[in-house]
């Protein structure tokens, strides 16, 4: 990724000119490799742990019957997740 940043970073150091062309410029660049490495790096590295969901969310709808909306809704929007690697 370095190598990447560094090409990019050398061909947009510095805008000289009509800051609209400098763009029309980089948005013209074949971005691909950025794409990939992106792709490559984030591509199922979380996934969201279902079991721990489901428990969250029957918490959630006990605190609910007993009124306790903030605590429902705190659990309701937790968010657990299992990280791959």
């Amino acid at each position: 990724m370095d190598c990447l940043l560094a090409y990019y970073t050398e061909k947009f150091t510095k805008i000289d000119g009509n800051i609209f062309e400098v763009f029309s410029k980089f948005y013209g660049l074949d971005l691909s490799p950025v794409d990939s490495w992106l792709e490559s790096q984030f591509k199922n590295k979380i996934k969201k742990d279902d079991s721990l969901s489901t428990f969250y969310r029957q918490e959630g709808n006990k605190c609910y019957a007993r009124k306790n909306l903030l605590k429902s809704l705190e659990l309701y929007t937790k968010k657990p997740m299992l990280r791959h690697t």
